[in-house]
């Protein structure tokens, strides 16, 4: 919800996750979270159209890289450079057409600040080695038994619309194990760049204040958030063009910010302290 929250100021777009663009937009044509489809959609046709003018779309070999480029199996690879030679080479490319991409979206959308989503750590560091563009990042975390209670939910992906298909659940070890790697390693690629740390929890709890901290990281004022909050918590969420993402992004209306904290009642105990267990030291430092 961020992303889609920090889209609804002047001059700031949300994108949704942007990786996956090329694969679940252009190549499978899913919804935009306007609620088209990606190739009916008018602002990303648009959009593509002036990309077309500045970059050419990946070659067969590039796309090939691209479709692991978020793999955190391949991120200590990245990491510690082992990666050399044309696969850099092609890496490189990639994210030149990314740069010419976003480019591209300000240009059409008259965005000032482009909010991509995406959750992938291995193309955050490849943008913030390669790119040209001045990036900014936004850690969100949330309490691990939350998102490990939610990862084993069955949710149905809105975005395809041609079958049912849900999206993936996880097992309790293995997603208090990927939350530790993804904020350990979060961490490590934004030292030394511009990065600021909110909670999901505090977001829920105090709205006003933590966008006014966020609206103060990227260069704006804290009213400009008091502007389209209505009361305290709720939100005039409307129509953005995100590829990917949290079903949420679908909302439209006034929206409630809220906790979902259900996991602390239906989740089983033998789960929390699992995850509990695994996770503890990162819960210590994000929570006390």
């Amino acid at each position: 919800m961020v992303d889609m929250l920090l889209g609804e100021l002047d001059r700031v777009v949300s994108v949704g996750e942007l990786i996956f663009i090329w694969s679940r937009g252009v190549v499978d044509n899913q919804l935009c979270g306007c609620g088209e489809s990606f190739d009916s959609c008018g602002t990303w046709n648009d959009i593509l159209i002036e990309y077309d003018r500045r970059k050419r779309r990946l070659s067969e070999n590039e796309y090939l890289v691209y479709r692991n480029i978020g793999s955190m199996l391949r991120f200590p690879a990245l990491l510690f450079g082992v990666n050399t030679g044309r696969k850099k080479d092609i890496v490189k490319s990639i994210i030149s057409s990314y740069d010419e991409l976003y480019r591209s979206i300000s240009k059409v959308t008259d965005a000032e600040i482009i909010v991509d989503s995406s959750k992938a750590v291995p193309f955050a560091y490849l943008l913030l080695r390669y790119s040209n563009l001045r990036i900014k990042l936004i850690h969100v975390v949330r309490d691990s038994r939350a998102v490990t209670f939610s990862r084993q939910k069955r949710k149905i992906r809105k975005e395809i619309v041609d079958r049912v298909e849900y999206m993936p659940t996880v097992s309790t070890l293995r997603s208090a194990l990927k939350w530790m790697v993804n904020n350990i390693s979060t961490e490590l690629v934004a030292r030394r760049h511009d990065y600021v740390r909110i909670t999901y929890e505090g977001l829920a709890a105090n709205p006003t204040e933590t966008l006014g901290y966020l609206a103060s990281y990227m260069g704006r004022t804290t009213g400009e958030f008091l502007k389209i909050l209505s009361g305290t918590s709720d939100v005039l969420m409307s129509a953005h063009h995100t590829i990917s993402g949290n079903p949420s992004r679908f909302d439209r209306g006034m929206v409630e910010i809220r906790c979902d904290d259900r996991w602390r009642k239906e989740m089983k105990s033998w789960k929390k302290l699992l995850v509990t267990f695994v996770t503890w030291p990162l819960l210590w430092r994000y929570y006390h």
